[in-house]
């Protein structure tokens, strides 16, 4: 039987399964502090315990897990440890050192001075496992885990709940066809684009009995956006997202090409988001891409809990990328909310992701401020297919 004793780390749970899932043992006994043997709040699982469940068992590692919880002391780790051991007397013993805090480090090595056991640790540095006393692991066979959107967000103790928009285009591969051409105007005619959004975000669309809409013109001079509207609907039947497209003094009259992309015309940002999901499903760095990705915080069904939504979320190994899409103007509250849910889920092996319609670089305060804050910067410099295939290539590789 071959038994892997794991030191919990609170500050990088993934850490608590990296080994795990390589070495795939038969049983795992998990040593850490009193939360393990504590509910999340009263009445409530143990949030800490279920998101290793969770992963285990959507990796198919099924393995007995036990769990034992130590007062964070040197004496009280080193003994909890010890008898842990001479419980599995005869076994082949193995101890993961990737995490864990500097008692439980220090015990495990005390441990090692008077005990046959393997010590084993994932390095992030050479991407790789690393053997660090005992006798003689083959190290070099274990897998390096790779991890889905779900079983990352269930580490850090979340959940990964629905997908709030684009699911209808994402699933008919011609309508998402249409996505780079769109793109490719909205890089180049930003102001009209957004004009068009507005518009149609602005009327009432009337659905006519032969399956067209008919757009209404607004007659506050204000919202009169016709022109630029016009030169972008003609735009969208030239690419063929309109089926049919007829101008009129009052109204316009159009017939989409495929209905799921309605939602295009009037919510804003939705094509660049559909644009990146596309690029990161496309360049074949990632494990798994999902976008619009509504999160809850922790997982305990409150009707008062705590949620996010995500514009695209990617794993690469066991690095995770989260995405921000913005059209419009850039400031600090963007860059905040990735970095803080970035740091919430990512487990200390994530990047956060802001990509910008416009040329973040032209404003160097901004510009500045979120290469300071850990955040890689996607900007229109960026966007053609060619530059961002390779920016999200080299993205990936940092945690591979």
């Amino acid at each position: 039987m071959k038994v892997l004793f794991e030191l919990y780390d609170s500050a990088k749970p993934l850490n608590n399964v990296i080994t795990s899932l390589a070495l795939r043992p038969d049983r795992v006994v998990f040593l850490g502090d009193r939360r393990l043997n504590q509910p999340s709040r009263p009445g409530a699982p143990n949030k800490w315990r279920e998101s290793i469940l969770r992963v285990f068992e959507g990796a198919h590692l099924h393995c007995d897990v036990e769990w034992i919880s130590a007062e964070t002391s040197y004496e009280a780790i080193y003994d909890a440890l010890e008898q842990s051991i001479d419980l599995y007397e005869g076994a082949e013993l193995i101890a993961d050192a990737t995490g864990g805090s500097e008692y439980m480090l220090l015990a495990l090595g005390g441990i090692c001075a008077k005990r046959e056991l393997s010590v084993i640790a994932y390095h992030p540095a050479t991407r790789a496992f690393v053997q660090l006393v005992g006798a003689p692991f083959d190290v070099e066979s274990l897998p390096v885990p790779r991890f889905s959107v779900a079983q990352a967000i269930a580490l850090g103790g979340g959940e990964l709940l629905k997908q709030d928009h684009g699911a209808d285009i994402v699933d008919n591969p011609d309508a998402m066809a249409l996505i780079a051409p769109m793109m490719e105007y909205c890089r180049e005619n930003s102001g009209a684009w957004s004009a068009l959004n507005r518009y149609f975000k602005a009327i009432q669309l009337q659905l006519n009995a032969d399956g067209t809409y008919d757009a209404p013109r607004i007659f506050n001079s204000a919202e009169d956006r016709f022109p630029l509207v016009d030169a972008t609907l003609t735009r969208l039947q030239k690419i063929g997202a309109l089926r049919y497209l007829t101008f009129e003094r009052q109204k316009r009259v159009i017939d989409l090409s495929y209905r799921e992309m309605l939602p295009c015309l009037y919510m804003e940002g939705l094509v660049l988001e559909l644009y990146i999901y596309q690029a990161l499903k496309g360049c074949g760095a990632f494990d798994d891409v999902r976008m619009s990705c509504h999160l809850s915080w922790d997982n305990d069904m409150d009707d008062l809990d705590t949620t996010n939504e995500v514009d695209a979320i990617a794993t690469s190994g066991i690095g995770q990328f989260y995405v921000s899409c913005k059209v419009g103007m850039v400031d600090q509250w963007d860059m905040s909310q990735i970095a803080s849910v970035t740091s919430r889920f990512g487990n200390g092996y994530a990047t956060p992701v802001l990509v910008c319609l416009r040329p973040l670089q032209l404003d160097p305060v901004q510009y500045r401020r979120a290469r300071d804050m850990g955040i890689e910067v996607i900007d229109s410099e960026d966007l053609s297919p060619e530059k961002l295939k390779n920016r999200l290539k080299n993205l990936a590789a940092k945690w591979n």
